[in-house]
């Protein structure tokens, strides 16, 4: 089976259990690519810990400071990113450059670590690229998100700041193309990866899903 195949084939299985419409799932799977962002930064915090922290603003476990600070400025971020995504407005420099510094916050958010010129180009083009997004096949706007993963990795001069900003930026194309976001259960070598991470994803969904409805 091609890797076009079994997504379409993990896809149509994992929406007929209408597993969105269980209570509380997406904002969990909201709260569980910013912890996964963060921990591809260095954040040591159990996922149940970050969800509490996101919730309550509560600290329950004994860890770094920097750790739950991480967190939080990544969240902010994602929140950021969401609303400039489903407003459909235009991608520009400035939403990006904010996007960078609010996640970055309490890190590096202070320096001035993104390329003008790539920053500049990689909005042009992925603005452009957008344009017919509402006409595309399902597969090829996942495609495009994960483009953006790779093109983001050119635009700081700090690779770890690229790393995260990549997740940040295929998620907020996800947003924006109304697509469930992508789990992140490694760092990706190239497209296909990223899309076998996505069916590994789904996979793991619906095997809790079923679990939990002991079917």
């Amino acid at each position: 089976m091609s890797i076009e195949a079994d997504f379409y084939n993990t896809y149509a299985k994992y929406k007929s259990l209408d597993i969105e419409k269980s209570a509380d799932y997406l904002r969990n799977r909201f709260y569980k690519i910013i912890w996964q962002t963060a921990m591809s930064y260095g954040s040591m915090l159990k996922f149940e810990t970050a969800k509490t922290l996101l919730e309550t603003n509560l600290t329950v476990e004994r860890a770094r400071l920097w750790d739950y600070e991480i967190v939080s400025d990544f969240y902010n971020a994602y929140t950021f990113a969401k609303k400039i995504a489903i407003s459909n407005k235009v991608l520009t420099y400035n939403d990006v450059d904010s996007m960078f510094h609010i996640a970055m916050f309490r890190s590096c958010g202070q320096a001035k670590c993104l390329s003008p010129d790539k920053l500049s180009d990689f909005c042009e083009q992925m603005n452009v690229k957008s344009q017919n997004a509402d006409s595309m096949q399902l597969i090829d706007k996942y495609l495009l998100s994960f483009e953006a993963f790779f093109m983001t990795k050119k635009l700081s001069l700090w690779n770890f700041a690229n790393t995260e900003m990549s997740y940040l930026m295929t998620h907020f194309f996800q947003f924006r193309y109304g697509l469930t976001p992508t789990l992140f259960l490694r760092v990706p070598q190239d497209k296909d990866d990223i899309l076998s991470l996505h069916i590994e994803g789904l996979n793991a969904e619906i095997s809790a899903f079923l679990s939990s409805q002991n079917l």
